[in-house]
């Protein structure tokens, strides 16, 4: 199976220089998103022409998106789903209209996964509280996500501040464990992927990788699909 992913960031902004638009960077990308597949599958990563630097707020997905839509069009001429790599889901609902192949959010993804094992959960996000707010309610997941906690150090210092940023997900995890009763984490970025292990042993409850769940489900529902066609 061939899965295109939509790399809706352009700039410096993020954890590793893979987001930047040089080759080098983008193969770097393309490999991360690889790695989280299944042997068979094959990622095709599209990278945007142009928008924000990243997507932290409505705003900056306005900005990005003519850009994501036209490579949303252009990967569904060869591939078999398409995830909008970014836990904000920027356009999701926009780019399933467009094409007639599965979409999927990253956000929407995690939050499905999450509520399969958990009926109370939080997100841990840089993203802008609001924005959030609105995606978690889009997902219909307002019942189960009882609190949206933000991580205040700027993800370009993510890499040489990752103890701070792991002690700040912890700290907000053990607080919602108290208060809230939950019982799992969902990373709020894809930028934190990578970042589970550690805060898992850290807090002692499940913690999502935001883009191991988007590959997995886009995963399944091709191979469910194929499945069904060939009960035909």
């Amino acid at each position: 199976m061939r899965i295109g992913v939509v790399h809706p960031v352009c700039g410096s902004g993020y954890k590793r220089p893979m987001c930047e638009t040089g080759s080098e960077s983008l193969y770097a990308a393309q490999s991360d998103w690889q790695a989280l597949a299944s042997p068979g599958t094959e990622v095709i990563l599209a990278a945007l022409d142009g928008g924000p630097g990243i997507i932290l707020r409505g705003e900056d997905e306005n900005d990005a998106r003519t850009y994501i839509l036209d490579q949303v069009e252009r990967l569904a001429q060869t591939v078999d789903a398409i995830v909008i790599g970014c836990f904000c889901d920027p356009c999701l609902h926009q780019a399933r209209d467009l094409v007639q192949i599965p979409v999927i959010g990253v956000g929407e993804a995690s939050m499905t996964y999450a509520s399969q094992i958990a009926e109370k959960f939080i997100i841990a996000t840089p993203v802008d509280l609001n924005y959030m707010s609105e995606l978690v309610e889009r997902a219909g997941m307002t019942r189960k996500v009882t609190s949206v906690r933000y991580i205040d150090t700027p993800i370009s210092e993510w890499n040489s501040k990752r103890d701070e940023v792991l002690s700040k997900i912890a700290d907000a995890t053990r607080d919602a464990i108290t208060h809230e009763g939950v019982e799992t984490v969902v990373l709020g970025c894809c930028a934190l992927a990578g970042f589970e292990r550690e805060v898992e042993n850290m807090v002692g409850i499940p913690v999502f990788n935001p883009k191991l769940a988007a590959m997995s489900l886009a995963e399944s529902i091709i191979s469910m699909r194929s499945r069904e066609l060939a009960a035909v």
